[in-house]
């Protein structure tokens, strides 16, 4: 079982169905009322252990995990997720951890795959390039 709770307007859904379409179009398990919204948005899965796996179905705005694109993810207590413009904060009554994006998260992106180490890589970058900026600033902006 799972919960989403829309963070807007503060609708609680829940199922306990093993499989759950998300959308805005006829048929769906969860419909949602966003033009940004897919009429077959996502899917979410749950295991036979009680674990959630959200897909995106080729939605046209995709879905996110904590703010991170993802073609699917683990979904874990506590995560933000947003399906188009729609934001929920999910809940997962049996997992004792909350967790941030599941492991099994592939990334993404307009032509192509990011994978954990490319990631890395560019935070890495990143820290090196801010790291550096904060130096200079103090050296030319320090009071004497």
């Amino acid at each position: 079982m799972f919960k989403l709770i829309d963070v807007k307007s503060g609708v609680v859904y829940t199922s306990d169905s093993k499989t759950v379409i998300i959308g805005r179009g006829e048929g769906v398990d969860i419909s949602l009322d966003y033009p940004t919204v897919s009429m077959q948005h996502a899917e979410v899965v749950v295991t036979g252990d009680g674990k959630a796996v959200i897909k995106d179905l080729n939605s046209t705005n995709g879905i996110r995990v904590n703010s991170v694109f993802v073609r699917d993810s683990n979904l874990r207590d506590g995560v933000v997720l947003h399906i188009g413009d729609a934001e929920f904060v999910v809940e997962m009554p049996n997992e004792q951890t909350r967790g941030l994006i599941g492991g099994d998260t592939e990334l993404k992106t307009g032509n192509g795959k990011l994978n954990n180490s490319v990631i890395a890589g560019i935070a890495a970058g990143l820290l090196v390039v801010v790291t550096v900026a904060v130096l200079i600033f103090i050296k030319f902006f320090s009071v004497r």
